[in-house]
C-alpha cells in the first residue's frame, strides 16, 4: 500500500503497483503508471503519459499532455483535458468536463455527466448515456444503448448505432447516420 498526502513530482518515471492513494497534487514530467486499485485526489498532470490501471478514482483536474490510459472500473470526477489522446475502457463514469484535443475513445458501461468535447474523434461503446453538452469537430461515433441528453453537435458526423434516445437538440454539419431503434426528441440538424 502507498500513501502520499503531499504534493508528489516524478522528473522521469513514477511506477506504483498496488492499493494507492495519492491525496495531494500529482505531476510526472514524463510517464506516470498506476496499477491496482488507486485513488488520486488532487490534481494530476502528466506531461508525457499517464497510465492507470485496476479500479480507478481520479477526483481532481486531470490533464495529460500527450496520452491518458485509464482501464478497469473508473471514476474521473474533475475536468479531464488530454492534449493528445484519453483512452478509458471498463465501466466508466466521467462527471466533470472532458476535452480531448485529439480522440476520446471510451469502451464499456460510459456515463459522462459534463460537457465533452473531442477536437477529433469520439468514440464510445457498450451501454453510454451523455449528460452534458457533446461537441466533436470531426467525427463522433456511438454504439450499443445510447442516450444522449444534452446537445448534441457534430462538425463532420454524428454516427450512432444500437437502441438511441437523442433528448437534446442535434446538429451534424456534413453528415447524420443513426441505426437501431432510435427516438430524436429534440430539434434535429443535418447541414
Amino acid at each position: 500500500t502507498l500513501n502520499i498526502k503531499g504534493a508528489t513530482t516524478a522528473v522521469s518515471t513514477l511506477n506504483v503497483s498496488g492499493k494507492t492513494s495519492l491525496l495531494g497534487a500529482v505531476t510526472a514530467v514524463s510517464t506516470l503508471n498506476v496499477s491496482g486499485e488507486s485513488t488520486l485526489l488532487g490534481a494530476t498532470t502528466a506531461v508525457s503519459t499517464l497510465n492507470v490501471s485496476g479500479k480507478t478514482s481520479l477526483l481532481g483536474a486531470v490533464t495529460a499532455v500527450s496520452t491518458l490510459n485509464v482501464s478497469g472500473k473508473t471514476s474521473l470526477l474533475g475536468a479531464i483535458t488530454a492534449v493528445s489522446t484519453l483512452d478509458v475502457s471498463g465501466d466508466t463514469t466521467l462527471l466533470g468536463a472532458v476535452t480531448a484535443v485529439s480522440t476520446l475513445d471510451v469502451s464499456g458501461d460510459t456515463t459522462l455527466l459534463g460537457g465533452v468535447t473531442a477536437v477529433s474523434t469520439l468514440d464510445v461503446s457498450g451501454d453510454t448515456t451523455l449528460l452534458g453538452g457533446v461537441t466533436a469537430v470531426s467525427t463522433l461515433d456511438v454504439s450499443g444503448d445510447t442516450t444522449l441528453l444534452g446537445a448534441v453537435t457534430a462538425v463532420s458526423t454524428l454516427d450512432v448505432s444500437g437502441r438511441t434516445t437523442l433528448l437534446g437538440a442535434v446538429t451534424a454539419v456534413s453528415t447524420l447516420n443513426v441505426s437501431g431503434n432510435t427516438n430524436l426528441q429534440g430539434p434535429t440538424t443535418a447541414l
